[in-house]
């Protein structure tokens, strides 16, 4: 390929940060022209060309972020610099601020030094040549927050087909390790499943404990609408956050209470079946009334004590809750949201992965990690092979 394309890899629209990505034999020496890694006091542009090879495995180690400013001499941004491959071609990722002006004038410098601008599934095509870092790469697309969109991105760049790459290697030497690494594996398949969308994290309990306010002390704005008057919700109100790095739907459900009216028992009703769907389950109780546990046993929750700014009636530690976490919180005043937070994410994604970390992510790779791990269970080697092969498409 003689010619050098650049697209941007990151959504369209606001964002913190976003991803340019810049392929091809001059990759290098065009984005060299305006980046200035931060100790260094010229650009790569003054050095010879040949040096531009030397210089991006000396000064530019593969696959680590150099920090600096994107400039054309009037402007500046600040920015970073990632060389992810030289051979056959330039491979570069420039991270920049996500703002439509900030992009679009990036994007405009790179295309007036010789790069061709294309959408991201053409330079997808130009870049990625195997199956699993083609959807990779089209995810990221929808990656929900930074943190997953970095996954994603270590995925592309090859954390699946190293860890991968282990796996077969012990699974033919019919190592122990093989059995770790597929139950490792299988760990992270819920996190690969909300790379694009998110974990769905309902609110419940009785009437007036303060679950429409502490959604909104979440989110940090007024979503759904509160009373000091007892009642219940009967539509679900929806919103997204992150926890952690980790993007989380959060959905406001009916208060649970005995009823004989008709809507209240519909909303009621579907409230408990969101509550055996969900990924995680914040059953709030009233701290300054008499708690009011679930009626049903629940797959994973968390007890939320709420309205901590008032007098105590009761304490967790006369509840029988065995392993399942609590916080005390106040909606009100904010106390123990920070707590809350960190609980949500810890319930969640207890173990996220490691940098670099291959993530089955998407649902057929699951399905193969699954059949490998229940293979290695049964000490299947021959069908462990087969499974291994499959781990090789997406």
């Amino acid at each position: 390929m003689d010619k050098t394309y650049i697209s941007v890899l990151t959504p369209p629209g606001v964002a913190a940060i976003a991803v340019v990505g810049v392929v091809g034999h001059d990759a290098l020496r065009i984005v060299s022209q305006f980046f200035f890694p931060a100790t260094e006091s010229k650009n790569l542009s003054s050095m010879p060309l040949q040096g531009h090879h030397n210089l991006s495995t000396v000064f530019f180690p593969l696959n680590r972020a150099i920090v600096g400013k994107f400039t054309d001499g009037v402007k500046e941004d600040q920015a970073v610099l990632i060389v992810r491959q030289l051979e056959p071609l330039h491979l570069v990722e420039l991270h920049c601020h996500g703002g439509l002006a900030v992009l679009e004038w990036v994007r405009g410098c790179l295309v007036r030094a010789g790069a061709i601008p294309v959408d991201p599934d053409a330079w997808l095509r130009f870049s990625a040549k195997d199956s699993p870092r083609q959807v990779a790469l089209r995810m990221l697309q929808h990656a929900a927050t930074l943190r997953t969109a970095s996954i994603l991105l270590e995925q592309f760049h090859g954390a699946w087909e190293e860890g991968v790459n282990q796996l077969a290697q012990a699974v033919a030497e019919k190592s122990a390790q093989a059995m770790s690494l597929a139950a490792r594996l299988v760990e992270l398949i819920p996190v690969g499943q909300h790379l694009c969308q998110p974990f769905r994290v309902v609110l419940a309990g009785a009437p007036n404990t303060g679950k429409s306010t502490l959604m909104n002390a979440l989110l940090g704005y007024a979503r759904a609408i509160t009373s000091p008057q007892p009642g219940t919700t009967r539509d679900l109100v929806t919103a997204e956050i992150a926890c952690a790095g980790w993007p989380v739907q959060l959905i406001d459900t009916a208060g649970w209470r005995e009823t004989a009216d008709p809507l209240e028992h519909q909303g009621i009703a579907r409230a408990q079946a969101l509550w055996q769907q969900a990924d995680l389950v914040l059953w709030l109780c009233d701290h300054a009334a008499e708690p009011v546990l679930p009626p049903c046993p629940l797959p994973r929750w968390i007890l939320v004590a709420n309205k901590a700014d008032l007098p105590a009636r009761w304490h967790l530690e006369e509840i029988p809750l065995g392993a399942v976490p609590s916080v005390v919180v106040s909606a009100c005043t904010g106390f123990g949201l920070e707590d809350l937070v960190h609980a949500i994410a810890a319930n969640l994604v207890p173990h996220p992965p490691e940098n670099r970390e291959a993530v089955p992510f998407t649902p057929s790779l699951a399905q193969h990690v699954l059949d490998l791990h229940q293979a290695l269970q049964r000490q299947d080697w021959q069908a462990a092979q087969l499974y291994v092969t499959q781990l090789w498409n997406a």
